[in-house]
């Protein structure tokens, strides 16, 4: 029976702190029925090149009330082309290992934003050997309610969790306890500090550039419970 339960939206080449909250939980659900955000890093990943430069994947939605599964990529700007040769410019070979996810992509087809980041996020998760096990919230049979902290309650209950490790910046701003309080479940928030010495970087700058990836995942290990 899990124990631990973290919940993100997928993102586009996350930052190191997301891997290591995967790493840290024993159930890790992919919240990917929730609204898509233009503003938000589920569909852009920030690299270092000379100056911080964004990759973005172009969305075809002017608004915010299209569900992520639901968002559609604008394959007429050719951004797969671009991206991966983004990456072969800053890493050069190395970046081969992503090709797959780039080729065969055309300006004529039907593609899902979870299309491309769900993959990615899942090959990030094999090359950071974060075995923790995966599942996706639109695939769970649970109700969406309105409250945030009350569906992040419910998600955990149905995967069998007993404890929620939440972000830091999430548990002082958003989350309310009274729903895991309710059905008898915990909280916790991440403790982790990046020893990378760029520190909290685009996941990608480690995988490149460090001979071993996961022990930049792994520091602080241990959330603190904050209720119980």
């Amino acid at each position: 029976m899990p124990e631990s339960v973290a919940i993100y939206q997928p993102r586009y080449y996350p930052r190191l702190h997301y891997l290591a909250r995967a790493s840290q939980s024993d159930v890790f659900v992919l919240l990917d029925d929730v609204e898509f955000s233009r503003r938000s890093r589920q569909h852009r990943a920030e690299l270092s090149l000379g100056s911080q430069q964004w990759l973005t994947i172009p969305v075809k939605h002017e608004n915010d009330d299209v569900l992520l599964t639901e968002a559609e990529i604008d394959t007429s700007s050719r951004f797969a082309e671009k991206h991966y040769g983004t990456l072969q410019h800053k890493y050069g070979s190395d970046a081969e290992i992503l090709k797959p996810f780039y080729e065969g992509v055309d300006d004529r087809q039907v593609l899902r934003l979870v299309e491309i980041t769900v993959p990615t996020l899942l090959e990030m998760f094999d090359r950071f050997d974060v075995d923790t096990e995966v599942v996706r919230s639109s695939e769970l049979d649970v109700d969406r309610p309105r409250d945030a902290s009350e569906y992040l309650a419910r998600l955990v209950d149905a995967v069998g969790g007993s404890t929620y490790i939440s972000g830091e910046t999430g548990y002082e701003n958003y989350l309310e306890e009274e729903p895991f309080e309710r059905r008898d479940l915990d909280v916790a928030v991440q403790q982790w500090t990046p020893e990378w010495e760029d520190g909290n970087v685009c996941c990608l700058e480690v995988l490149f550039e460090s001979s071993s990836p996961r022990e930049h995942v792994e520091a602080n290990p241990n959330p603190s419970i904050r209720h119980g």
